[in-house]
Parts: structure tokens; C-alpha cells; sequence
């Protein structure tokens, strides 16, 4: 028996990476592959507040939500779906998921960190960067 491809998708709830992941639902059916919906968020951002666990633990259920509500937004597709969440730098953290047996990573080309990538670069260039396997990227 053949083994199942496995794609993981960067979701952060923005419209584009919903895009990106009606994508990865297309090159799943014609792999015969499962996907992984991952969100991935800075803990950085929250490093100086006084409240950081409970703020993170408050990230954790919503992006929790994020995830359940793009998943049943797909659940029609036909195609096997499971979620995670995480914590860290989102690119370099969907590179390092990526190694432990996934055969592709899509994600949007921009999304909710518009800003912030300005000064830091994106995630999708840095996605690209680091993974050793091959990156979607979706416009």
C-alpha cells in the first residue's frame, strides 16, 4: 500500500490563507494526501506583559477557533483535515513541522503580518528559506 502524502498549511485567519488552503485541498485530492492546518504564533510578541500566560493561554483558545472554523470551511472538500497550533517564529517553526514527515507546505503569500514583515521579512520568504520541502505559496 502506497503511504499518504501529507501537506501542512500556515493559517493566521486572514482571507488569503484561507485561499491558500482551498489550494492545498485541490493538490491534496490529486495526491491522495492529508493536510495539516498549523497556526503558528510569535510568544515574542507577548514577552514584556505582565499577564503573558494568561494572554497566551486567551491566543491559545482563539487560535483554536481560527482553526476549527477554517477546517470546517473545508470540511466539505472531501479531504482528510487535522489542526495544530505552536508557538514561535511561524516560519521557522512550519520549516522544522515540515521535516518530521510532511511532503509540502502551502501558504499565502501575505496574511494578517503585513506590517511587521516590512521590517522582518515574510513568512512565505522565510518559509522558503529554511524548509527542505518544497513551498506553496499562494498569491
Amino acid at each position: 500500500m502506497v503511504e499518504k502524502k501529507r501537506i501542512l498549511v500556515g493559517i493566521d485567519g486572514s482571507e488569503d490563507a484561507i485561499r491558500a488552503a482551498k489550494m492545498a485541498v485541490k493538490v491534496a485530492r490529486v495526491l491522495n494526501a492529508t493536510l495539516t492546518l498549523a497556526m503558528i504564533e510569535n510568544p515574542e510578541d507577548y514577552a514584556l506583559t505582565v499577564e503573558r500566560e494568561s494572554l497566551l493561554r486567551a491566543k491559545e483558545e482563539l487560535m483554536q477557533n481560527v482553526l476549527e472554523t477554517a477546517k470546517n470551511e473545508l470540511a466539505e472538500e472531501d479531504v482528510e483535515i487535522d489542526t495544530m497550533i505552536g508557538l514561535g517564529n511561524p516560519a521557522l517553526k512550519l520549516a522544522e513541522i515540515a521535516r518530521n514527515g510532511y511532503d509540502m507546505v502551502v501558504v499565502s503569500r501575505k496574511g494578517l503580518g503585513a506590517t511587521k514583515s516590512l521590517f522582518m521579512g515574510s513568512v512565505s520568504v522565510r518559509l522558503a528559506q529554511h524548509s527542505v520541502v518544497p513551498v506553496l505559496v499562494v498569491p
